[in-house]
């Protein structure tokens, strides 16, 4: 079964064969046409980062964010004007960033647990949870008040 490719050969064959010159001089602006397309398509696409940035500098240092926002929000942004897209990009990417850093400062914050250059896993080092802790200090007098209850002492508890 032929396909599209099959036909435009067969087709392009056929012309070449009738007139030669022309053949070559539609196959040229053919070509000519598809490249100047997509140089334009280029030229736009260039132009419409160079306005975001230029717009919003501060979103050039988080540049793979800001393409990660436009694939996200494609489908709104691609019925906007240029402008409009800018600004509504600016917008969803200032928000990604600023929810980024909250939840950066939150890991940092709490789980900057990292191996250190001693060798040291990074971990703190294991507390027994009777010391020092309120949770701690509730576990164990829920425990007190069970042996009591029930009259027994756990191994390796000294009765009180």
């Amino acid at each position: 079964m032929p396909t599209d490719n099959d036909k435009l050969l067969d087709q392009w064959n056929e012309a070449f064969l009738d007139n030669p010159a022309k053949a070559m001089t539609h196959w040229t602006e053919e070509n000519n046409k598809k490249i100047r397309a997509e140089y334009d398509r280029l030229q736009k696409q260039d132009n419409f980062w160079k306005q975001l940035y230029g717009q919003h500098p501060h979103l050039k240092e988080e540049d793979h964010l800001v393409r990660q926002v436009m694939q996200r929000e494609w489908d709104v942004l691609m019925g906007m004007t240029a402008e409009d897209a800018i600004a509504e990009l600016a917008h969803h990417s200032n928000l990604e960033i600023e929810k980024q850093s909250k939840r950066r400062a939150y890991q940092s914050e709490y789980t900057s647990y990292r191996g250190g250059p001693d060798g040291s896993s990074g971990m703190p080092p294991f507390r027994d949870p009777s010391e020092g802790s309120l949770s701690g200090a509730i576990k164990a007098r829920k425990e007190r008040r069970r042996d009591a209850q029930y009259g027994f002492v756990r191994p390796g508890r000294v009765s009180e």
